[in-house]
């Protein structure tokens, strides 16, 4: 089933009709090709999930009826602490994370990250894309860029703590079952070693070494989540 992404003050009961006349509308009748009475869904990315039916379509403006609207509660327990990699690998991250279903990402200033300014009406398009692609109904929450010791009072918030690191051996503290769960990953230059000491004495931390190459940011966030998901979920 096709899907959109709502703007900010796009809000409908049941039995609306909503009247699309913009790039989305355009989108679904040229290249989409999209025809009357078919069904679409329509995202928010706060956790409104809506259907749609396609009520009547015009030359430039599309007509949808709503028939349902339902509230996701959010499942995302997984949260992402990341040196800040290069732009395009963070586009990626973004992308990545509204698929797996992460809840928030904290882009990190460390020794060797990169040093720019977040552009966050580009990684709000990223979002609105990857919510059309996997139907997720939550967009990640993208918090300010700050240093890892900035964060120490609200890592120790987390359940878990989970470190992938490139170096060393595996050290796992043993897993209960778990609300709220961190994901630490390096920028591409690693964590210095101040840094390292800083992660490791961490009360609620994990080290976890993957016998596996060195990998860019965006696959180690497959992989972590991945990981986590098969020893979190069962």
């Amino acid at each position: 089933m096709r899907s959109i992404f709502l703007k900010p003050n796009e809000e409908f009961s049941e039995g609306e009709v909503f009247v699309l006349a913009d790039e989305r509308s355009r989108h679904l009748i040229k290249s989409v090709r999209i025809k009357e009475n078919e069904k679409i869904l329509l995202f928010d990315g706060r956790g409104n999930r809506y259907t749609g039916v396609i009520d009547s379509i015009e030359k430039k403006t599309i007509n949808i009826k709503i028939i349902s609207k339902a509230k996701t509660e959010k499942s995302g327990f997984l949260d992402l602490f990341i040196g800040l990699v290069k732009k395009d690998a963070l586009e990626d991250i973004i992308r990545m994370s509204v698929e797996l279903g992460l809840s928030k990402l904290f882009p990190l200033e460390t020794q060797y990250s990169q040093r720019y300014g977040i552009d966050g009406d580009r990684l709000e398009r990223i979002q609105e894309s990857a919510i059309i692609q996997s139907n997720n109904p939550y967009k990640v929450q993208l918090k300010d860029i700050s240093s890892l010791r900035n964060l120490k009072s609200e890592m120790d918030s987390y359940d878990h703590i989970f470190y992938f690191s490139s170096i060393g051996s595996t050290i796992e503290k043993p897993i209960r079952a778990a609300k709220k769960v961190g994901i630490i990953i390096g920028p591409e230059g690693g964590f210095s070693q101040d840094e390292e000491v800083f992660l490791r004495e961490l009360q609620n931390i994990s080290i976890v070494h993957l016998s596996v190459p060195i990998m860019r940011a965006p696959t180690a966030l497959c992989v972590a989540t991945g990981y986590l998901y098969s020893k979190l979920t069962r």
